[in-house]
């Protein structure tokens, strides 16, 4: 399924885990010289002033929330709710004159 024989399939896993296994020695190596800086820092060297002044906007959260609720209201909503009130009223006008 690979399109290649298990021999070569073998070769390229273990060249693989070679370079892992160098990047992992690389990241311990980098770790143990921050540790090394860090006790050299509380050991009394001064630390260089990183403070910098951040310019921007200010976030806020707002809350928009209103206290009146808009229903919207058409003029095709007003026809639809008339015309069905129209047609009830002929219903039942239609039913007591018969009687």
């Amino acid at each position: 399924m690979a399109a290649m024989s298990l021999e070569e399939q073998v070769k390229d896993r273990k060249a693989l885990l070679d370079r892992l296994n160098k990047g992992i020695g690389e990241a311990s190596r980098r770790t143990a010289a921050n540790a090394d800086q860090e006790t050299a820092d509380e050991t009394g060297a001064e630390k260089p002033n990183t403070d910098k002044t951040v310019e921007g906007y200010k976030m806020e959260e707002i809350d928009t929330r209103d206290e009146t609720t808009d229903l919207s209201s058409s003029g095709i909503q007003w026809a639809a709710s008339l015309f069905v009130l129209l047609l009830m009223a002929v219903f039942f006008w239609g039913t007591r004159h018969r009687r």
